[in-house]
C-alpha cells in the first residue's frame, strides 16, 4: 500500500512535561522552512500524570492514548495513526538542530533506504561524556556493517510501508535493543543506514541517572545478543525523569 509523501513525527512519552514543549517547537522551526512538505507530529500518551498531553496538544499534535507500558508499544500506536509515507522517531527529551530535516530529506530521496537514523549529542553533558560518546558512534558506525545493523532509538526514519511488511515492530523488545531488531528486521526490505551527520540534541538524564559505563555496556551486550544470538539480554529497565 502506498502513503502520502511526507513525514510523521512520533513522539512517546510518558510524564515529559519537562521536555514536550522545546521538542514539537523544534520539529515546527524545521517543518516551517520546508513549505509543502506533508508533516504531522503524532504524540502518545503512555500513562502520562502529568501536562505532556495538554501542553503538547496546545501546540497543535495529534495525542493518542496508549496504555501498554513501553516506547515499542507507543510506537507501535503512534504508527497504526500516521498517514505519511515516512515516519520520524523522536523522543520527548530530544530536540532537532537546525538543519535536521533537511539532511534526512536528502536520504529519502535515495530510493534504496528503508531505514536510517543519526546520533545523540548530549546537551549540557561534560566535554569527556560528548568525546567520549563520539568515540562510541565511530564504533557502531563500524559494527553496523561488520556485525549487523542498528538504529539510534530516539532519532530515526523508518518507511511505514516497510514497518507494515514487518508486521510492525517487535513489541516482546520493551527498551533495550528494541532499535537493533527493528534493524535486523527492516534490513529484508531494503537498505538500513546511519547517517553521522544526522545528529540530534539529547538529555544526558540516562547517563547520569544510570551512569555512563553501565549505560554503554547495556547498550553493546544487547546490540551484539541481538545481532547475533536474535534475542534480548536485558528484560528490565528503569525510567529516569
Amino acid at each position: 500500500m502506498g502513503y502520502p509523501h511526507g513525514i510523521s513525527f512520533i513522539i512517546p512519552c510518558y510524564n515529559e512535561e519537562k521536555n514536550i514543549t522545546k521538542c514539537i517547537e523544534a520539529i515546527q522551526r524545521e517543518t516551517s522552512q520546508i513549505p509543502g512538505l506533508n508533516t504531522e507530529i503524532i504524540v502518545i500518551d503512555n500513562n502520562c500524570t502529568d501536562k505532556t498531553a495538554e501542553l503538547a496538544f496546545k501546540l497543535g499534535a495529534k495525542i493518542v492514548k496508549e496504555t501498554r507500558k513501553g516506547v515499542v508499544w507507543a510506537r507501535q500506536t503512534g504508527s497504526s495513526f500516521a498517514k505519511y509515507a515516512w515516519l520520524a522517531n523522536i523522543d520527548a527529551d530530544n530536540e532537532l538542530p537546525e538543519g535536521w530535516l533537511d539532511k534526512a530529506l536528502e536520504i529519502i530521496h535515495l530510493e534504496d533506504y528503508v531505514a536510517f537514523s543519526g546520533p545523540v549529542v548530549y546537551k549540557g553533558a561534560p566535554l569527556w561524556v560528548r568525546a567520549g560518546t563520539r568515540a562510541f558512534y565511530l564504533l557502531a558506525l563500524a559494527t553496523h556493517y561488520i556485525i549487523g545493523p542498528t538504529l539510534q532509538g530516539g532519532n530515526y526514519l523508518i518507511k511505514k510501508e516497510t514497518l507494515e511488511q514487518m508486521n510492525g515492530y517487535d513489541t516482546s523488545f520493551e527498551f533495550y535493543g528494541e532499535d537493533t531488531r527493528t534493524a535486523s528486521l527492516a534490513k529484508r526490505f531494503g537498505k538500513v543506514g546511519i547517517c553521522p551527520k544526522l545528529w540530534i540534541w539529547s538529555s544526558p538524564r540516562r547517563l547520569e541517572g544510570q551512569g555512563v559505563l553501565k549505560t554503554c555496556w547495556i547498550y553493546t551486550l544487547n546490540y551484539l545478543t541481538v545481532s547475533l544470538l536474535d534475542r534480548k539480554a536485558t528484560t528490565e529497565y528503569k525510567d529516569f525523569r
